[in-house]
């Protein structure tokens, strides 16, 4: 049998690898010299382009850009630190619900970073979400066994989410973003005289919200959400 013939009986009985797709809701450690640290990516694919945003415990959502081409996944972003902007870019691999690479932090060095999935992307028409956040939402957060009732006044503009956080602390304004049913938006309180970020990030189905939420270093949650009737 000649070679030619070899190679058509190979591709013949080749078994295609299984297609990679990052979109979705990713749990990200980045380990470097200096620490770890955890964020979230929340990532859309379109062709083998890929786009979303990256949230840490603490600041606001940072825009993501990339691609994808089989499971070799690249992504930049641009992270504002007290000494100016840092350019950052991860380099890895996707095999199904978990992903791992290296990590370029401009100047600082380089890392290592794992991600699992959390929550894959709810299907939705090009350029919209599945749902729309904007209205009243009663919250219900448990952390450390105690549990808090604030309420998040939220518009929904396209992907981007602004409004008003209510709680027995005070008040502050929301901002944030969501992808299909997937969403994060922080906001900043005053303890004690020091401003802490609080990040929620989570799932919406109707009139219904869970997920987590994070005050930086200081301490971690879960919480759910019912959208208020109009009036009440």
């Amino acid at each position: 049998m000649n070679r030619a013939l070899l190679a058509l009986c190979a591709l013949a009985l080749a078994v295609p690898a299984a297609a990679q797709d990052a979109s979705g809701r990713w749990d990200v450690v980045v380990t470097t010299t200096q620490g770890q640290n955890q964020a979230v990516l929340v990532l859309k694919k379109d062709g083998e382009a890929l786009t979303g945003t990256a949230v840490r415990p603490q600041g606001e959502p940072i825009t993501v850009t990339g691609t994808q081409k089989g499971a070799e996944v690249v992504l930049s972003m641009t992270v504002p630190t007290e000494e100016g902007p840092l350019p950052v870019t991860m380099r890895g691999k996707q095999d199904g619900e978990s992903m791992k690479g290296t990590i370029t932090l401009g100047p600082e060095g380089q890392g290592d970073w794992t991600a699992t999935r959390t929550a894959a992307p709810a299907a939705a028409p090009a350029g919209t979400s599945a749902v729309d956040l904007s209205g009243t939402w009663a919250l219900q957060v448990v952390i450390e066994s105690n549990t808090r009732t604030p309420t998040a006044v939220l518009k929904q503009d396209a992907d981007k989410l602004t409004g008003t956080y209510k709680s027995q602390i005070g008040e502050a304004p929301v901002t944030g973003r969501i992808q299909g049913n997937e969403f994060s938006f922080q906001l900043t309180l005053t303890f004690d005289g020091t401003p802490v970020t609080i990040v929620y990030t989570g799932t919406v189905e109707e009139n219904a919200m869970k997920g987590s939420v994070s005050a930086g270093d200081l301490a971690s949650g879960t919480f759910t959400g019912k959208r208020q009737e109009a009036g009440r």
